[in-house]
């Protein structure tokens, strides 16, 4: 498993994320569950603001 991040998604919800893997390829829409994911995937982090606390 890596260390090092090297892009980011957004969770959309129900164990899919949308993802814009590297320069001059496709965003698109990938799951939590595949393979690929199990094994280098690091983490989330949740953006917490005023409104969203309150």
């Amino acid at each position: 498993s890596r260390e090092i991040a090297d892009h980011m998604g957004v969770y959309l919800g129900d164990g899919q994320f949308i993802e814009s893997p590297r320069t001059g390829e496709t965003i698109r829409v990938s799951r939590l569950a595949e393979p690929f994911w199990q094994d280098h995937f690091l983490g989330a982090r949740r953006i917490l603001t005023e409104e969203t606390i309150l």
